[in-house]
């Protein structure tokens, strides 16, 4: 498989309603309120984060990864506007 493209190219992936692309720091706060989720981590092996701190190493590694061509953390982007509870 060719996997250089996956590391030449930002977003990866996109269209008219989504758009795939890396983990950034701009990603910090979703990425705290998703690891501070108890429910969501109730059958990971690792605990819930306790400080904002974690999401800014967890995204550091995931660049750190993508930097050496190991891995790709992705991170999703809706174009559209779903609709909240009242």
């Amino acid at each position: 498989m060719r996997t250089e493209l996956l590391f030449e190219s930002c977003p990866f992936l996109t269209s008219a309603n989504v758009t795939l692309s890396r983990l950034g720091f701009a990603d910090g706060d979703a990425l705290w309120e998703i690891m501070q989720d108890e429910e969501l981590y109730r059958y990971e092996y690792e605990a819930p984060a306790k400080e904002r701190v974690q999401a800014e190493y967890k995204i550091q590694d995931a660049n750190a990864q993508f930097a050496a061509k190991r891995t790709v953390t992705p991170v999703s982007y809706t174009h559209l506007t779903l609709p909240t509870k009242a």
